[in-house]
């Protein structure tokens, strides 16, 4: 979780600097769905990465390739939709005339670690059975 919130927190500083420099909203939705798009793919790489080596760690620790693969997808996921949430949130608050720079690093902070733990919870709860050994 603490990787997501991270990974959310730093995508909406890039947005809101990107708001706040006109390179985002100035060009319309064409130029937004790109940087939206590219933030996903940044997500998924740096989620990617970190799932190798956390599930490299988890499997080294119990030596279930399903344990490792829950905590991998979890982390993953979670990274890919705290950059996505970090992208998002700030072009909201925007939309709707509030200052994206004061109100969007607490709501990405909390919305990822809300989704990380319900991610999370959600692939253990599915997999229960065969995490148990």
């Amino acid at each position: 979780m603490g990787m997501a919130g991270n990974a959310g927190t730093q995508t909406s500083t890039i947005t809101v600097r990107g708001l706040a420099t006109g390179r985002l909203g100035s060009s319309g939705s064409g130029r937004i769905r790109h940087f939206v798009w590219q933030q996903l793919k940044v997500g998924f790489i740096l989620g990617l990465v970190s799932a190798v080596l956390v599930a490299t760690v988890a499997y080294l620790y119990d030596r279930n390739l399903i344990f490792a693969g829950v905590v991998a997808g979890a982390l993953c996921l979670a990274i890919m939709l705290a950059s996505v949430s970090g992208t998002l949130i700030p072009l909201l608050f925007r939309r709707f005339n509030v200052d994206p720079a004061v109100a969007a690093g607490p709501l990405v902070t909390t919305s990822s670690d809300i989704l990380g733990i319900v991610i999370y919870f959600g692939l253990v709860s599915i997999l229960i059975t065969s995490l148990i050994h």
